[in-house]
C-alpha cells in the first residue's frame, strides 16, 4: 500500500456486536470449531473441521446485529448462498451458508497462503510474474461476473497466493446480483458489508486493512474501499462489473508500478483524483512495456463506456500480449544466465501456445545473441589468458543480455501499437523499425567483433554498451518523424551504415586507425548520399574515433560539422549526443568556463527536443562535473556529478561502467574539495563498482586505485598508498604492453612515496621510468608532463638542487599553460612555487614581481588557488630580503588580517601556519607586539613541525626561521 487514506471529519465506526471466542470442539452447524484465525471489523474466522466431508475449512462468523430487520437478515444469507453456487480455481469457494444463533457463518476453502499485498512486499517482482498473478486473479472476477456476480471490493488484500502458488479471489460478499435494484445502505445493511471484512485464510490481514475497513463499512450508498472504487461508486451510483474492473485495474497499476494510479493521501483528494480521471504517471525507470500500460489505463477510464466491455475483454487483451510477454521474461532469464539454461529457439518458441501478430522478433537475433554466439565470445575471452578476462566477460554478458532482451521488447512494442492496439500508424512503424534494424546492425558488428575478440577488444569491451546507443531513441516516434527521411536508394544507406558499425568494432579492437579509415569513408559516403541525418552521425563516429587518437581539435571541428548537418536534418538525438560529446571535449581538453557553459546549455536544449532522454541527461551530468574539476570548480562540480550518479542508479544500473566512472569522479571531486572522509567512501564504492564492471585486474580499475593511493599520501597514509600504489602499477605491467603511458602514472606515485620515506634514489629511479615512457611518445597529453615535472622539482628541492627545481617548475608551467591556459588553477599553483625557489635561490626581486602577478590576476571568486592570503605572505617575505622591512610588515598584516576573515581563499594548515610565522618574524620582541608575536609563534609552530617531518620543504624552512627567531629571542612563554 502506498500510504493509509483519512478523510476529513469524524468518520462512524463500524457498528456490530462482540462475537465470543469459541472454544475448540464447539460446533456451529456440523463444523467443529479448530481454532480461531483471526478477526475483523465484522467477523471472526476460525478454522473448523468438516466431518460428513472429512476436511479442513475456513468458518467465518458475522457479527449480530440487533437492530437489523428480518428482511436484511433474509437478503444477506440469499446473497451469500449466491456465492456458494460460484465455483472456480481462481475463487475461494464458499461451501455453505447457515445461522449459529444470532450470526450468520459461511463455511469456505480454508487456503493456506499470504494475500497479494504481503505477496508484493516479499520481494521485488518483475512485471511478467506480476502480470500471471493478477490474470489468474482476474479470471475469477470474469467467473463472478458470468454468474451474476458483482464483488465491489476487489482489491490485493482480497486475493490470497496459496502456497501451492495459485491466486484466489476471497471477499466475494459485496456481490449483489446483476440488475438487482439497488438498496439503501442503512444500519442494517452493514451487515452485508461483513461479508468482505475477515480473511478466509491462515494468513493475517495488512496492517493497512483496518483503516481500510471504516471506510467499507460506513453508512450511505458507498461501498468498498476508496482506494479502488470505481469514480461511479465514489459517486454513490450503483457498482457493476465494469466497477469490478476498474478497481482491478486500480490494483494491477499498483502491483506494476508499486504506486497507486491515484496515490492522494486523504479521502476528499483521492475522490477527486478518481473522478477527473487524473492516473499518475508511471515512475521514472519502470521496466513495464507501454502496451501494459495502455491496457491498464483503459480500464482506469473515467466513463465506464470506455473501458474494456467486459472483465473477459480485458483478460483477452492481456492474454493476447501474455504469452509473448512470458517468452520474453523467460527469454531475459535464459540470456541472462544462459550458462545453466541454454538458449535455442525452439524452447523460446515452447514456452506458450499464444499467438501475436507481432512475435517472431527472437529470430533476428539468431547468430548475434544466442546460445552459440554467446559461447563462442565466452570462449574468445577465456582463450584471451587475460586476467581480468573472467569478470569482463561476466560484465559484458550481463549488459548485451540485457540490450538483446531490450530490443526484443522495444520490437514488440513497436509492433504493438500498430498491428494490436491501433494508435500508431504504418509510416510510424516503419521509421521506429528503421531504427531498430540500425541498432541491430551495431549489435551485429560488435558480436562478430566479441567472437574474435583479442586483447585489445576485451580490454575495452565493459564499453561495449555505449557504442550501441539507446534504444529509446527508437519509441521517440516526435523525434523521429521530425528526421528528414531518407534517399530511394536504401542499398546505400545501409552499406554506410553497416560501415559505421564496422567502425565500432575496429575501435573496440584498439585499432583506431582502421576505425578512423572506415569512419573517413562513411562521412564521405553519407555527404555524397546528401542525406545529412546520416552524415551527422558518421561526423560523431569520425569525431569520436579521433578523440582515441588524441586529435582533439579535429574531434571538436567533427563535432561541430555533426551539429550542424544533424540540424540540416532535423536529426535531434544526434545533435543532443554531438553537444553533449562536445561538452565532454571542452570540459576535458580545453577547459574554458564560458564555452562549458555555452555548450552545456546548447546540450541541455538539445536533449528536451530529442526527447529529454535521461541516460543523454547523466551523460551531460558528468561531463560537466568533470569539466568543472578540471576548472578548479569543485563546489560545482558537484551537484551534477550527484545527479549523474543518481540516474546512473534508478534508470541505468546494468549498465556498470557508466555507474563506476560516476562514482569515480565524485570521489575525485570530494579529494580535491578537501572532503577526505567523503571521497574515502566515494573511492571504495567506485573501486567496487570497476570491479563489477571489469575486474579487479583490469588496468581500467588500476586507473581508480592510482587515485585512491594519492588521497591515502594525502592522508599521510603511505602503507595504504603504497599497496593501493603498488597493486595499480603491478596490474598495468601485467596487462598493458611496455611503455604505456598509463604505467608512468602508477610510478609517480610511487617516486613520491619513495621520496617521503627518504629513499631519493629510489624516487628518482621511479621519476626517470616514466621520463622514458615519455620520451617514447611524444604525443602524451602535456598535463601527465607537467605533472611528472612537478614531482621532479619537489625531488630536486629535497635534494637541495633548487635551480633543477626551478627548471622543472618552468617547464611544467609551459605544458599547463599548453594544456589549460595561462590562469588555470594548475598553472597558478606551479607559479606560486616558482615564487618560493626564488625566495630560497636569494633573488627577491623575480619573487615579488611574480607574487604580485598572481595577486592581481587572482580570481575574485572561488575557487582561489592559491590562497591570496599565503600569496602576500610570500610577497612579505620577498620585500623583507629587499630590505623593505615596513612595506613587508604591511604585507605580513594584510596577510594575517585576511587569513582570520576568510578572505581571498582558504589556506590549507600549513599555509596557514607559514602566514603567522612570516609576520612573527616582522614583529619586534617587546611591548605589544612581542605578544603578539609569542601568539602567533605559538599558534603556527606545531603545525610547522607536523609538515616539516612529512618533508614539506617550505614548512621546514619556514621552520628553520621561527626557531632562529626563538634562538635569538627565547621560546614564547605559555600563556
Amino acid at each position: 500500500m502506498s500510504g493509509e487514506i483519512t478523510r476529513e471529519g469524524e468518520l462512524p465506526r463500524a457498528p456490530g456486536a462482540a462475537v465470543d471466542d469459541l472454544s475448540t470442539g464447539t460446533c456451529v452447524g456440523r463444523y467443529i470449531i479448530l481454532g480461531r484465525l483471526g478477526a475483523g471489523a465484522m467477523g471472526v474466522v476460525y478454522s473448523a473441521f468438516d466431518p460428513e466431508l472429512d476436511r479442513k475449512i475456513a468458518l467465518k462468523l458475522l457479527h449480530s446485529r440487533g437492530n437489523a430487520s428480518l428482511d436484511a437478515r433474509a437478503r444477506l444469507l440469499r446473497e451469500a448462498k449466491s456465492l456458494a453456487r460460484l465455483s472456480h480455481p481462481s475463487v475461494v469457494g464458499v461451501h455453505d451458508v447457515g445461522t449459529y444463533g444470532d450470526h450468520i457463518f459461511l463455511a469456505m476453502e480454508f487456503v493456506a497462503g499470504r494475500t497479494l499485498t504481503a505477496w508484493l512486499k516479499e520481494q521485488p517482482r518483475r512485471w511478467p510474474e506480476v502480470l500471471e498473478v493478477m490474470c489468474s486473479a482476474g479470471e475469477g472476477l470474469a467467473a463472478a461476473h458470468a454468474a451474476g456476480l458483482v464483488h465491489r471490493d476487489f482489491k490485493p488484500d482480497n486475493v490470497i497466493i496459496g502456497d501451492d502458488g495459485r491466486a484466489r479471489v476471497l471477499d466475494f460478499g459485496l456481490a449483489r446480483a446483476f440488475g438487482d435494484a439497488p438498496e439503501s445502505l442503512s444500519g442494517d445493511s452493514d451487515a452485508l458489508a461483513a461479508i468482505a471484512s475477515a480473511s478466509t485464510s491462515a494468513s493475517t490481514r495488512s496492517p493497512e486493512h483496518e483503516a481500510e475497513l471504516v471506510l467499507v463499512t460506513r453508512t450511505g450508498a458507498l461501498i468498498g474501499t476508496p482506494a479502488y472504487m470505481s469514480p461511479e461508486q465514489h459517486l454513490g451510483q450503483p457498482a457493476d462489473a465494469l466497477s469490478d474492473q476498474f478497481s482491478f485495474s486500480v490494483a494491477l497499476y499498483q502491483a506494476l508500478y508499486g504506486v497507486r494510479p491515484f496515490p492522494a493521501a486523504r479521502l476528499s483528494a483521492l475522490a477527486y483524483q478518481i473522478v477527473k480521471g487524473k492516473v499518475e504517471p508511471p515512475p521514472p525507470g519502470s521496466q513495464v512495456p507501454n502496451w501494459l500500460r495502455k491496457v491498464v489505463c483503459r480500464g482506469l477510464a473515467l466513463d465506464p463506456e470506455s473501458r474494456w466491455p467486459s472483465m473477459r475483454a480485458m483478460l483477452t487483451a492481456l492474454a493476447r500480449e501474455r504469452g509473448l510477454g512470458r517468452r520474453g521474461a523467460w527469454l531475459v532469464g535464459g540470456l541472462v544466465g544462459l550458462g545453466g539454461l541454454g538458449l535455442g529457439l525452439g524452447l523460446w518458441l515452447a514456452a506458450g501456445p499464444a499467438v501475436s501478430p507481432c512475435q517472431g522478433a527472437e529470430q533476428r537475433l539468431a547468430g548475434i545473441w544466442d546460445a552459440a554466439r554467446v559461447a563462442e565470445i565466452e570462449q574468445a575471452f577465456l582463450a584471451s589468458g587475460a586476467p581480468y578476462a573472467p569478470d569482463a566477460w561476466q560484465s559484458v554478458h550481463k549488459a548485451l543480455s540485457a540490450y538483446a532482451a531490450g530490443w526484443l521488447q522495444a520490437h514488440h512494442d513497436a509492433c504493438a501499437a500498430t498491428h494490436i492496439y491501433g494508435d500508431q500508424s504504418e509510416r510510424l512503424l516503419d521509421l521506429r523499425a528503421a531504427c531498430l534494424n540500425r541498432h541491430l546492425g551495431r549489435f551485429k558488428a560488435l558480436s562478430d567483433g566479441l567472437a574474435h575478440a583479442g586483447a585489445g577488444t576485451i580490454e575495452h569491451a565493459p564499453e561495449a554498451i555505449s557504442l550501441l546507443g539507446d534504444l529509446s531513441t527508437c519509441a521517440a516516434t516526435d523525434a523521429l518523424d521530425s528526421v528528414v527521411p531518407p534517399p530511394d536508394d536504401s542499398a546505400k544507406v545501409a552499406a554506410v551504415e553497416a560501415r559505421l558499425a564496422d567502425a565500432g568494432a575496429q575501435e573496440l579492437a584498439g585499432d583506431y586507425t582502421r576505425a578512423f579509415e572506415l569512419a573517413l569513408l562513411a562521412v564521405n559516403e553519407a555527404t555524397a548520399l546528401a542525406y545529412a541525418p546520416l552524415e551527422a552521425e558518421a561526423l560523431r563516429v569520425r569525431a569520436r574515433i579521433q578523440r582515441r587518437l588524441a586529435r582533439h581539435d579535429m574531434s571538436a571541428e567533427s563535432l561541430a560539422a555533426a551539429i550542424a548537418a544533424a540540424a540540416r536534418g532535423r536529426d535531434d538525438h544526434t545533435a543532443a549526443d554531438a553537444w553533449t560529446d562536445l561538452v565532454y571535449h571542452v570540459g576535458t581538453h580545453k577547459p574554458d568556463a564560458v564555452r562549458l557553459d555555452d555548450y552545456r546549455l546548447a546540450a541541455e536544449a538539445a536533449i528536451v527536443r530529442a526527447g529529454d532522454d535521461p541516460s543523454l541527461r547523466a551523460r551531460l551530468d558528468l561531463g560537466v562535473a568533470n569539466g568543472l574539476r578540471l576548472l578548479g570548480r569543485y563546489d560545482e562540480a558537484l551537484a551534477p556529478a550527484q545527479r549523474a550518479l543518481a540516474r546512473y542508479e534508478r534508470d541505468d544500473p546494468g549498465n556498470a561502467h557508466n555507474l563506476a566512472d560516476a562514482l569515480h569522479s565524485l570521489a575525485l571531486i570530494h579529494h580535491r574539495q578537501g572532503a577526505f572522509d567523503e571521497a574515502q567512501r566515494a573511492f571504495d564504492r567506485a573501486v567496487a563498482a570497476h570491479e563489477r564492471a571489469y575486474g579487479r585486474a583490469h588496468p581500467v580499475t588500476a586507473g581508480v586505485l592510482c587515485h585512491a593511493a594519492v588521497l591515502a599520501l594525502e592522508r599521510d597514509d603511505l602503507d595504504r598508498a603504497e599497496a593501493l600504489a603498488r597493486e595499480a602499477h603491478a596490474v598495468r605491467q601485467r596487462t598493458l604492453p611496455r611503455g604505456n603511458v598509463a604505467l608512468s602514472e602508477s610510478a609517480k606515485i610511487l617516486g613520491e612515496l619513495a621520496a617521503l620515506r627518504g629513499d631519493l634514489d629510489g624516487a628518482q629511479a621511479r621519476y626517470d621510468e616514466a621520463l622514458a615512457i615519455y620520451r617514447d611518445q611524444p604525443d602524451v597529453d602535456a598535463m601527465h608532463r607537467a605533472t611528472l615535472h612537478n614531482d621532479l622539482a619537489m625531488l630536486a628541492d629535497m635534494r637541495g638542487d633548487l635551480t633543477g627545481a626551478q627548471q622543472h617548475y618552468r617547464e611544467a608551467l609551459a605544458l599547463y599553460r599548453q594544456r589549460f591556459g595561462a590562469e588555470h588553477v594548475y598553472a597558478r599553483i606551479v607559479e606560486r612555487n616558482l615564487v618560493e625557489v626564488a625566495l630560497w635561490l636569494g633573488d627577491p626581486a623575480a619573487a615579488l614581481a611574480l607574487a604580485e602577478r598572481l595577486i592581481d590576476s587572482a580570481p575574485r571568486e572561488p575557487p582561489i588557488q592559491p590562497p591570496v592570503p599565503y600569496l602576500h605572505a610570500l610577497r612579505a617575505q620577498a620585500l623583507l630580503a629587499l630590505g623593505r622591512h615596513a612595506d613587508a610588515r604591511a604585507a605580513a598584516e594584510r596577510a594575517v588580517a585576511d587569513l582570520d576573515a576568510h578572505v581571498g581563499g582558504a589556506p590549507d594548515a600549513e599555509e596557514s601556519a607559514i602566514i603567522r610565522a612570516t609576520l612573527a618574524r616582522l614583529l619586534p620582541s617587546s611591548g605589544v607586539d612581542g605578544k603578539r608575536r609569542l601568539a602567533l609563534l605559538l599558534l603556527a609552530g606545531p603545525e610547522l613541525r607536523r609538515a616539516a617531518e612529512a618533508k614539506k620543504t617550505a614548512a621546514v624552512r619556514a621552520l628553520a626561521a621561527v626557531d632562529d627567531l626563538s634562538s635569538r629571542t627565547g621560546p614564547p612563554a605559555r600563556p
